[in-house]
């Protein structure tokens, strides 16, 4: 009897270590459990961002609709230049085709971004080494960047003759732009033969693309009608003096209003690049 009880109490005894850490857990309520829960749940929640504020969340909002906006006009712009390349090149290497156009699809969004943040203040977040730096032209960067993938995927000779037509389509566009402005001009000040061509020609020498907005005619700023954008150098030099009494050429503006200025003939060269129907996107490209 004396061992069967000394064997029930060490059985107890066995017992009682087994369930103690089951009661354990069961009077903290299943803590580790619920401990668990809360670091998964922290680590999803993300980290607050003081920097965060609903100004920002709507600014980067209207950069990316603007952004979506603009990528329909360059990516417009880049089948028609696919096609130009297709003319100039003749037939290519699917492998190559593909790369192209992919990679200028590519470029074009880069270019709608670029577009997107200029008016939005998307450039300030970023420190400029030279203040005095301009954007680069989007329209240009396009080009580049299809330029440059020519090279690489169809070979240097392709991408020179490419490069060649973009930079005669690019004097055809700036000498019609300059013709305009002339014309925009005598509209005013009433030109001669003699000063529309010496006019044009000094818009040829000193050209820039703000000059564009000129295209625009006059606008009345404190009941004075200026040419915005149009430098005076370029064009009182020409005039007779009842001539240049009539002719206020824009002040001398800061850097935000030259970029300004910039975006705004931008628009209008993408816009006049866009003027004719959508090419649309030939699967040639991308079989």
């Amino acid at each position: 009897m004396k061992k069967i009880d000394e064997n029930r109490g060490v059985s107890r005894l066995v017992c009682c270590a087994v369930a103690m850490p089951l009661v354990l857990l069961v009077t903290v309520g299943g803590m580790p459990d619920r401990v668990a829960q809360a670091e998964d749940q922290a680590a999803a929640k993300p980290a607050e961002d003081p920097a965060e504020d609903p100004r920002e969340v709507h600014r980067r909002q209207r950069i990316k609709e603007k952004a979506t906006l603009w990528e329909q006009h360059f990516t417009n712009m880049l089948y028609g230049d696919l096609e130009l390349l297709r003319a100039v090149c003749g037939d290519l290497p699917r492998e190559s085709r593909r790369a192209i156009a992919t990679s200028g699809e590519q470029a074009a969004r880069d270019v709608a971004l670029q577009m997107a943040e200029l008016p939005m203040g998307g450039r300030r977040a970023e420190p400029e080494p030279d203040a005095e730096k301009s954007p680069d032209n989007p329209v240009a960067l396009l080009s580049a960047a299809l330029t440059k993938s020519v090279a690489e995927h169809a070979g240097s000779e392709q991408a020179a003759a490419f490069a060649e037509q973009l930079a005669r389509r690019d004097d055809r566009r700036k000498a019609a732009m300059i013709h305009e402005i002339v014309a925009v001009l005598d509209s005013e000040l009433v030109l001669t033969a003699s000063q529309r061509e010496e006019i044009e020609r000094s818009l040829r020498e000193q050209w820039n693309d703000s000059m564009a907005i000129a295209l625009q005619g006059t606008q009345s700023i404190n009941g004075i009608r200026v040419f915005s954008g149009l430098p005076g150098a370029c064009v009182s030099p020409h005039l007779t003096k009842a001539q240049r009494q009539r002719f206020v050429p824009q002040p001398d503006a800061n850097r935000q209003q030259r970029e300004a200025w910039q975006h705004r003939a931008w628009m209008m060269t993408v816009n006049m690049l866009n003027n004719g129907p959508p090419t649309g996107r030939d699967p040639w490209w991308f079989e």
